[in-house]
């Protein structure tokens, strides 16, 4: 199939935040001042006298931080024992979240003491407390923005039935977890270390595991691996010693752990630069058609344009690696678009977030990319009349660079190259050449349309195209390199 020469159907969204998922209006939390809430958590003087005792060796600003809790979340602590960061979250999330604090009965009869006074006298009006036990924990679907397992995982190994420790189906359980996250939600796990390859039976004996075989569990159970921290680690623990024993009780090697339930269970596409302009209006037209979107916006971007759209969002800055890699295993994509750009003096996102995209991409197996550029970089300077090459140049650049990046990479890459854009209505006039052409403004609907094209045509793939068409309603030419 030849590249059309008329605009195609309609629009699809944009790329959005850490790990919430549904609208922006509902889901936007960029205006809380989590570190504010996680410190202002710390210092709580209606804790319990022991609890502050503990901070040194749990370090709960760095988890809560790790975990990414924030005010209005709802919190599950499975296996809470005695409330330690039950109490935590619920300061964290306030009035307007909620924690649920889970134990069994060998937990809640270990813990009774602890509870009874974390608890007396409705002090924490917004956790609500379950009793489940190990196969039957009945968790509502889809209702907890973060789960925290904090020096319990280890235990789904253990056994012990005279102290009503029955055996834990760990498939079972981990796919009741999975379905109580949210879609795009975080399960934060913290344990004691042990040798690689420790068998299960010393794994319950020693109250340790192998940190690969957590991670082993979750990612069966359907969950990314995102991210681990070193925040608990210690070289001096010896590992094949219990870990309740004197002297390394409170100081043994953690690991922390944290892992994210895809942001949706279908092959979606996420888009970079997409709360307006051109990715706008990709996002629009793939929303429209049914496809599974996810948006990456920055924690400023202005997300009124997203509030109609039915898109997962990740909150993120692309000149951070770590974010743009966190995005990528938030979900199933099949494909990115990118129509990054950056303004003069600016730090060229062009250019950085594009290797971080690329980098991200071939590490999670991804290989399908369609990025928006300018006319300009390589033989297309021909499109850019005499007179703006030079006060265009620093736009151009940076354009060059990030493709040559691009072509440079493995991935199955189209590169679309517009010149002057504008957003009136489409004009329809407009097709995709492999040639430089003369060209008039090309409306940015046109040019999503030409770049969905792209995503749904193999014969695009390692393609370099100009966008070559003329807005009717233009009234000023080659002024705005832009997309």
């Amino acid at each position: 199939m030849r590249p059309p020469t008329v605009s195609m159907c309609a629009i699809l969204a944009i790329l959005i935040a850490p790990f919430h998922t549904g609208s922006a209006a509902d889901k936007t939390r960029a205006d809380f001042d989590a570190g504010a809430a996680i410190a202002a958590a710390i210092e709580d003087p209606r804790r319990l006298p022991g609890d502050r005792a503990r901070d040194a060796d749990r370090k709960p600003e760095a988890i809560l931080t790790f975990a990414g809790l924030r005010p209005g979340m709802t919190v599950l602590d499975m296996f809470s024992g005695g409330g330690y960061y039950t109490q935590l979250a619920a300061s964290v999330v306030g009035p307007q979240g909620k924690v649920v604090a889970h134990n069994n009965t060998p937990y809640a009869t270990i813990a009774r003491e602890q509870i009874e006074q974390r608890y007396a006298d409705g002090r924490l009006p917004w956790v609500e407390q379950i009793l489940g036990e190990n196969n039957r924990l009945s968790l509502e679907a889809g209702a907890f923005d973060v789960a925290l397992l904090i020096l319990c995982y280890h235990d789904v190994y253990y056994i012990d039935g005279q102290r009503g420790w029955e055996r834990i189906d760990r498939p079972l359980m981990l796919a009741e977890l999975y379905s109580a996250v949210k879609p795009g939600g975080v399960v934060l796990v913290v344990d004691h270390v042990a040798d690689p390859d420790t068998p299960d039976n010393v794994v319950a004996g020693l109250h340790r595991i192998d940190p690969a075989l957590i991670k082993a569990d979750f990612t069966a159970a359907g969950f990314h691996f995102d991210a681990e921290s070193d925040v608990l680690s210690n070289d001096n623990d010896p590992h094949d010693v219990i870990a309740m024993a004197p002297h390394v009780r409170g100081k043994t090697d953690r690991a922390v752990l944290r892992f994210r339930k895809p942001a949706h269970d279908d092959d979606g596409v996420l888009i970079f630069g997409a709360t307006r302009n051109t990715g706008l209006e990709i996002a629009k037209i793939l929303v429209g058609r049914g496809e599974a979107v996810t948006a990456f916006v920055r924690p400023t971007s202005n997300l009124e344009n997203l509030e109609p759209l039915d898109v997962d969002y990740f909150i993120g800055d692309a000149l951070n690696s770590d974010d743009v890699h966190r995005a990528i295993v938030s979900g199933k994509f099949k494909a990115i678009f990118s129509t990054l750009g950056s303004g003069r003096g600016e730090t060229p996102v062009d250019v950085v977030g594009t290797v971080n995209i690329l980098d991200a991409a071939r590490t999670e197996g991804i290989d399908r990319l369609i990025v928006v550029t300018i006319v300009g970089p390589g033989e297309s300077i021909l499109m850019v009349p005499e007179h703006l090459r030079e006060s265009h140049a620093w736009a151009i650049d940076i354009k060059d660079e990030a493709e040559k990046h691009i072509m440079a990479s493995d991935l199955d890459y189209t590169i679309i190259r517009p010149a002057q854009l504008t957003s009136n209505p489409r004009s329809g006039i407009i097709k995709l050449s492999l040639e430089p052409e003369p060209t008039g403004p090309v409306t940015r609907g046109d040019l999503a349309d030409m770049a969905v094209w792209t995503y749904d045509n193999d014969e695009s793939v390692r393609k370099v195209y100009h966008a070559v068409g003329d807005d009717p309603l233009a009234e000023e030419r080659m002024d705005d390199p832009g997309h």
